[in-house]
């Protein structure tokens, strides 16, 4: 069996790192100085920070800066890097400030494989032998959402046949889980990331309401500044089970924008909880737990489904895009739209019932006005008032009608007898020059009147003319004493 107490790997975990256990795994914009301490302050012996990139930390003094942010009671650093000349400068700046600095080799993201770093460095095992002789060592797992306990089996094979400790990662959601693993794989220390997330208090046991870590975390990030971001996804973690019930809240935290407005929604969620916490606190069996057995609001893992899931469900999304045979069941219209379907599938025995029109058609096939004053639809409304000058009030259809002028109409029927007067006048004026007679040429049938008896002493023809103008005239020129005034 291997000597631990000759062994440098160990003396240094156990001198400078002092034998931690209890790990808090290096998250990206989650490991910042404030999370790290509220982690230490229930039972994480060892916090990592975020991964920095070596060579933009030894080139970016701003950077630096912030990746250097620490107290007496944060040190460790992790960094990634390719390069052994880039990485031992970066080392360089940090030794001051840090108690170790552990290389990255376990990352398997996207964006580490274009930078090639992470898991994807342990291809390159020359350039690995220049950057380290003997160090802490991460294996590479697959990426996703790998749910359940992780391969123990695995973890104690690596276990056996190394000689540095090794620390064991992977769904640890309780603390008893800690010390399941160390006991069944015989690693040295049990590494948590997302189960800490979701209840900082992990490593010491506890479970305590989501809205007293959120105010701790607030204290301290008041203390320790940091990234609104950082802070938004912190807190959505923490209020993950609880936004499930108090929906409302999940936009309000969303949208805030300022480090000083996140205290607000911490107290509203409080506020909302009270209710169910009284309730519970009557009846603990009262309809407020999660799948966990445990009140909505007291920070508990976070299951993540199975992975073998939306494959089946994206199965049963291509089975409704294709055609399927009719199913009645009960439908009077012998098919089903694809909601009905999707409800029939979880409840067979579910009949579906024609549910009858809202709105009577119209004969152009539009839906009627409810409040039609003709029974129509809207645009036929509006033909029938125009053709019948009629108004419809629940369209709001109007005709523009203008009142009867009396006066206007007595206007109007004076200029008329007027202009047909001044057209007399006229005539006699052009016939001056003709040859006056005392009677007509022709005999005329036509009765006296006051056109006729001036048309004495003119032409037949003009008598015939100013015949037809008399009828013509409007009733207020009815007297030829009145024409004779005018001619005269």
């Amino acid at each position: 069996m291997m000597d631990k107490s000759t062994n440098s790997g160990y003396e240094f975990w156990k001198t400078k790192l002092g034998g931690a256990q209890k790990i808090v795994a290096p998250m990206v914009d989650q490991s910042e100085l404030p999370w790290r301490l509220l982690s230490r302050r229930y039972g994480a012996q060892l916090c990592y920070s975020p991964m920095f990139h070596a060579s933009v930390f030894i080139r970016d003094a701003n950077y630096r800066k912030d990746a250097l942010e620490s107290c007496p009671e944060d040190r460790p650093l992790i960094f990634c890097a390719n390069d052994p000349e880039t990485l031992l400068k970066a080392a360089k700046y940090a030794e001051s400030h840090c108690d170790a600095i552990d290389l990255n080799l376990g990352c398997p993201q996207a964006i580490a494989r274009r930078g090639h770093y992470g898991s994807f460095l342990q291809d390159d095992w020359d350039v690995l032998e220049k950057m380290v002789a003997d160090g802490p060592r991460s294996n590479r797992q697959q990426k996703g959402p790998v749910t359940g306990l992780a391969s123990w089996t695995h973890i104690k094979a690596v276990k056996e046949n190394m000689r540095i400790p090794v620390f064991a990662n992977g769904n640890i959601r309780y603390l008893d889980d800690v010390k399941t693993c160390m006991e069944q794989t015989g690693a040295d220390g049990v590494m948590s990331a997302e189960g800490n997330l979701h209840n900082p208090a992990l490593f010491s046991g506890q479970q305590p309401p989501v809205w007293q870590m959120a105010e701790e975390y607030l204290a301290l990030v008041e203390q320790y500044p940091c990234p609104v971001s950082y802070v938004r996804g912190h807190l959505f973690k923490l209020f993950h089970h609880s936004l499930q019930v108090h929906k409302e809240l999940r936009l309000k935290l969303a949208r805030v924008k300022i480090l000083d407005r996140f205290s607000g929604v911490v107290d509203a969620l409080k506020a909302a909880c009270q209710e169910d916490v009284e309730k519970y606190k009557e009846d603990p069996s009262a309809g407020v737990l999660t799948d966990m057995g445990l009140p909505y609001w007291i920070c508990q893992p976070y299951v993540r489904p199975d992975p073998n899931e939306p494959k089946e469900t994206k199965r049963t999304h291509e089975t409704f895009k294709r055609a399927l045979d009719f199913v009645t069941n009960g439908a009077e219209d012998n098919v089903l739209s694809k909601n009905k379907r999707k409800k029939l599938l979880r409840n067979p025995n579910k009949t579906f019932l024609s549910k009858p029109d809202k709105f009577e058609k119209c004969s152009c096939g539009n839906p009627k006005g409810l409040k039609c004053s003709f029974d129509l639809c809207r645009a036929c409304c509006r033909k029938h008032v125009v053709a019948e000058m009629t108004a419809c009030t629940a369209h709001k259809w109007y005709v523009k009608t203008k009142p009867v002028d009396e006066e206007h109409i007595k206007r109007e029927a004076s200029d008329i007898c007027r202009n047909q007067v001044d057209s007399i006048t006229d005539l006699c004026d052009v016939n001056t020059s003709n040859e006056r007679t005392t009677s007509c040429d022709h005999s005329c049938d036509t009765p006296p009147s006051a056109a006729m008896d001036m048309c004495v002493t003119y032409n037949c023809a003009d008598s015939r003319t100013l015949e037809h103008l008399s009828v013509q005239s409007s009733e207020e020129v009815t007297t030829p004493e009145d024409h004779n005034n005018v001619s005269t």
